[in-house]
């Protein structure tokens, strides 16, 4: 299911990670982090043609490289065998915000069709709603905690 917004961190300008990589590769991320494929889960299915063409028709060796640079920078992982692609550090920035919001999530990670994405993304998922509910759980109690905050102790930084 497509989304009708995916949020983008303006900190990503800052990103050494991000910056290191050549112009078809940023390009590459950004596409990744807000195409119609995209979905709360991080992960999903693209087949290279699709990109290649929503790109404005690269060849697919440039997509190829391009993301074999995003996976050796560790910013995505791909399973070729399921074109599947992963978003790492997805839920630090778009992390479930309530339980109806996490069941549905969780329900796009169990489709995942690469055990090993899958896998990934299980424990990403269930790292990020825990420490959702703690924030949550501190701001019920008077102890605020900003969620971004909250995310980067319980997951690690970015």
């Amino acid at each position: 299911m497509a989304r009708n917004f995916n949020m983008v961190s303006p900190k990503l300008w800052r990103s050494r990670r991000f910056l290191d990589q050549a112009l078809e590769a940023r390009l590459l991320y950004l596409y990744l982090l807000t195409c119609e494929h995209a979905t709360s889960a991080g992960c999903y299915r693209l087949l290279p043609g699709y990109a290649c063409a929503d790109l404005g028709g690269w060849q697919r060796e440039n997509y190829d490289h391009a993301l074999s640079s995003l996976a050796q920078a560790g910013m995505i992982e791909a399973d070729s065998e399921t074109q599947e692609v992963l978003i790492t550090r997805w839920f630090q920035h778009s992390p479930p915000m309530n339980r109806k919001h996490y069941a549905g999530t969780m329900k796009l990670v169990l489709a995942i069709e690469s055990a090993r994405l899958r896998q990934t993304a299980t424990k990403a998922l269930d790292e990020a709603w825990q420490a959702v509910q703690v924030a949550l759980s501190q701001r019920d109690n008077g102890t605020v905690t900003p969620l971004s905050r909250a995310l980067r102790d319980r997951i690690g930084k970015s």
